[in-house]
Protein backbone atom coordinates (compact mmCIF):
# COMPACT_ATOMS: atom_id res chain seq x y z
CA UNK A 1 0.00 0.00 0.00
CA UNK A 2 1.47 3.58 -0.92
CA UNK A 3 2.24 5.66 1.69
CA UNK A 4 -0.71 8.21 0.41
CA UNK A 5 -3.42 5.34 0.79
CA UNK A 6 -2.22 5.03 4.54
CA UNK A 7 -2.38 8.75 5.08
CA UNK A 8 -6.11 8.30 3.97
CA UNK A 9 -7.33 8.60 8.00
CA UNK A 10 -5.54 11.99 8.07
CA UNK A 11 -7.47 13.46 4.63
CA UNK A 12 -8.48 16.53 6.77
CA UNK A 13 -4.70 17.48 7.93
CA UNK A 14 -3.45 15.98 4.47
CA UNK A 15 -5.98 18.83 2.90
CA UNK A 16 -4.53 21.81 5.00
CA UNK A 17 -0.84 20.69 3.39
CA UNK A 18 -2.31 20.74 0.30
CA UNK A 19 -2.92 23.93 0.43
CA UNK A 20 0.20 25.21 0.62
CA UNK A 21 2.56 22.81 -0.80
CA UNK A 22 2.46 20.03 -3.59
CA UNK A 23 2.29 16.28 -2.31
CA UNK A 24 2.87 13.82 -5.26
CA UNK A 25 3.89 10.22 -4.77
CA UNK A 26 7.07 9.54 -5.78
CA UNK A 27 10.38 7.19 -4.50
CA UNK A 28 14.02 7.49 -4.97
CA UNK A 29 14.88 10.48 -2.42
CA UNK A 30 18.33 10.37 -2.56
CA UNK A 31 19.25 11.28 1.21
CA UNK A 32 16.89 8.38 2.85
CA UNK A 33 17.64 5.04 0.53
CA UNK A 34 20.88 3.86 1.43
CA UNK A 35 21.13 3.57 5.04
CA UNK A 36 21.69 0.47 6.80
CA UNK A 37 19.09 -1.62 6.57
CA UNK A 38 17.65 -0.96 3.27
CA UNK A 39 16.06 -3.39 0.07
CA UNK A 40 19.54 -5.02 -1.88
CA UNK A 41 19.64 -2.53 -5.26
CA UNK A 42 17.67 -5.34 -6.98
CA UNK A 43 14.79 -4.97 -4.77
CA UNK A 44 14.64 -1.28 -4.75
CA UNK A 45 15.35 -0.85 -8.59
CA UNK A 46 12.21 -3.60 -9.05
CA UNK A 47 9.88 -1.74 -6.68
CA UNK A 48 10.49 1.80 -8.34
CA UNK A 49 9.94 0.28 -12.14
CA UNK A 50 6.74 -1.16 -11.00
CA UNK A 51 5.87 2.03 -8.75
CA UNK A 52 5.26 -0.17 -5.87
CA UNK A 53 5.10 1.37 -2.20
CA UNK A 54 5.51 4.73 -3.06
CA UNK A 55 6.33 7.48 -0.99
CA UNK A 56 6.09 11.06 -0.83
CA UNK A 57 7.82 14.26 -1.83
CA UNK A 58 5.76 17.11 -0.46
CA UNK A 59 6.74 20.65 -1.85
CA UNK A 60 6.36 24.33 -0.88
CA UNK A 61 8.26 27.17 -1.69
CA UNK A 62 10.70 26.91 0.79
CA UNK A 63 10.61 24.27 2.38
CA UNK A 64 9.96 20.22 1.71
CA UNK A 65 9.09 16.82 3.17
CA UNK A 66 10.01 13.53 1.81
CA UNK A 67 8.57 10.24 2.99
CA UNK A 68 9.54 6.69 2.16
CA UNK A 69 9.49 3.26 3.68
CA UNK A 70 12.49 1.82 3.29
CA UNK A 71 14.08 -1.16 5.34
CA UNK A 72 11.15 -1.36 7.61
CA UNK A 73 11.70 2.05 8.53
CA UNK A 74 9.41 5.07 7.59
CA UNK A 75 12.48 7.56 6.51
CA UNK A 76 12.10 11.58 6.11
CA UNK A 77 14.18 14.84 4.95
CA UNK A 78 12.19 17.76 6.30
CA UNK A 79 14.62 21.04 5.48
CA UNK A 80 14.92 24.19 2.90
CA UNK A 81 14.00 23.47 -1.03
CA UNK A 82 14.55 25.39 -4.00
CA UNK A 83 17.02 28.62 -3.28
CA UNK A 84 15.89 28.07 0.37
CA UNK A 85 17.74 25.27 0.78
CA UNK A 86 20.81 26.07 3.24
CA UNK A 87 18.56 28.88 4.88
CA UNK A 88 15.70 26.55 6.59
CA UNK A 89 16.73 24.03 9.35
CA UNK A 90 16.77 20.19 8.20
CA UNK A 91 16.53 17.12 9.58
CA UNK A 92 16.43 13.28 8.29
CA UNK A 93 15.41 10.90 10.56
CA UNK A 94 12.67 8.02 11.36
CA UNK A 95 9.27 8.58 11.91
CA UNK A 96 7.57 6.44 14.38
CA UNK A 97 4.14 6.02 12.83
CA UNK A 98 2.07 7.22 9.76
CA UNK A 99 0.29 9.82 12.56
CA UNK A 100 4.01 11.42 13.51
CA UNK A 101 4.61 11.82 9.58
CA UNK A 102 1.38 13.77 9.21
CA UNK A 103 1.56 15.69 12.24
CA UNK A 104 4.98 16.36 11.58
CA UNK A 105 4.95 17.62 7.88
CA UNK A 106 1.80 19.81 8.73
CA UNK A 107 3.31 21.93 11.21
CA UNK A 108 6.57 22.19 9.17
CA UNK A 109 4.92 23.44 5.94
CA UNK A 110 1.79 24.72 7.17
CA UNK A 111 2.93 26.27 10.43
CA UNK A 112 6.56 26.64 9.50
CA UNK A 113 7.78 25.59 12.82
CA UNK A 114 11.63 24.84 13.47
CA UNK A 115 11.55 20.99 14.09
CA UNK A 116 12.42 21.65 17.94
CA UNK A 117 9.13 22.63 18.47
CA UNK A 118 7.16 20.03 16.82
CA UNK A 119 6.15 17.30 18.72
CA UNK A 120 5.89 14.19 16.67
CA UNK A 121 7.38 10.95 17.18
CA UNK A 122 10.88 10.54 15.37
CA UNK A 123 14.56 9.62 15.85
CA UNK A 124 16.28 11.94 14.26
CA UNK A 125 19.60 10.59 12.54
CA UNK A 126 21.20 14.33 11.51
CA UNK A 127 20.12 17.57 11.61
CA UNK A 128 21.47 21.44 10.62
CA UNK A 129 19.34 23.63 12.86
CA UNK A 130 21.08 26.94 13.30
CA UNK A 131 24.20 26.75 11.34
CA UNK A 132 25.08 23.85 13.38
CA UNK A 133 25.29 20.43 13.07
CA UNK A 134 23.59 17.84 15.44
CA UNK A 135 24.07 13.82 14.64
CA UNK A 136 22.95 10.98 15.49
Amino acid sequence: MNLLEQMAPHQAVLDAVASVATVQEFLGFGDLWPWYPSEDPHAFLARYQAGRDLGLLIEAPRRAVAIEEHGGELRYYAGGWNDQIYDQPSELGIFESIGDAVAFTEAFLVRELHPREIVAGRRVRSAEYDGGSAEE
